[in-house]
């Protein structure tokens, strides 16, 4: 008997952290993740803790595969859960990114709208009270840029000319001058004669 390793006479273990790893490892994988975003750091924790208390233990305490099964299940949880976290966040972020990039547009076709009410103004100052029979008329003398005459509300990649319905500055202060596109379900820019703009989700009348 003498020499025999202390190890031999001793009988073996195994982790209860090992198992206690490997158990929330299968509950996490199991529930199809209802239970993941709990049970994905105790498998962790438990497994790096069983891993170390077998490594010290010279052989008296098993369970290392237990571990590793455990902590394999734990961070493939971990992963999920934080997939879960930014599809959630984008989620909820989408429809404020939405809603910023269209009020950003309703502000660049309310600004392009009001240089054109401008510059008609300035036209009729020059053109006794009437206004250009087309807006292209404005270009370059009055409005530098022909950009200025496409309306990027509500379709950026594909701006369309505003509408015109000329007339005089006589007219109705409160008829409408120049209009953004009609588009089902989106509201729309309006120029006056008297040089107001505004959004509105009111429906253009001929004439006004």
């Amino acid at each position: 008997m003498q020499g025999q390793p202390y190890a031999a006479l001793t009988p073996q273990q195994t982790s209860g952290l090992a198992i206690t790893s490997l158990v929330c490892g299968i509950l996490g994988i199991i529930s199809l993740g209802i239970l993941a975003i709990l049970t994905f750091l105790p498998a962790i924790i438990c497994g790096h803790m069983a891993l170390g208390q077998i490594g010290k233990s010279a052989g008296r305490i098993k369970g290392s595969g237990l571990a590793i099964a455990g902590l394999v299940m734990g961070y493939m949880q971990a992963v999920l859960a934080v997939i879960s976290v930014i599809a959630i966040l984008a989620g909820l972020a989408l429809p404020a990114f939405g809603a910023v990039k269209e009020q950003a547009l309703q502000a660049k076709a309310l600004s392009n709208a009001k240089q054109l009410a401008v510059g008609c103004r300035i036209y009729a100052g020059e053109h006794d009270g009437k206004f250009p029979a087309k807006l292209e008329d404005l270009v370059p003398e009055i409005i530098p840029d022909a950009k200025i005459l496409l309306c990027p509300y509500p379709d950026q990649k594909n701006p369309v000319p505003f509408e015109y319905f000329g007339g005089s500055e006589k007219d109705n202060p409160n008829k409408v001058l120049i209009a953004s596109p009609a588009v089902a379900g989106k509201g729309r820019v309006f120029a006056y004669v008297d040089g107001r703009v505004e959004k509105t989700r009111q429906q253009l009348k001929r004439g006004e």
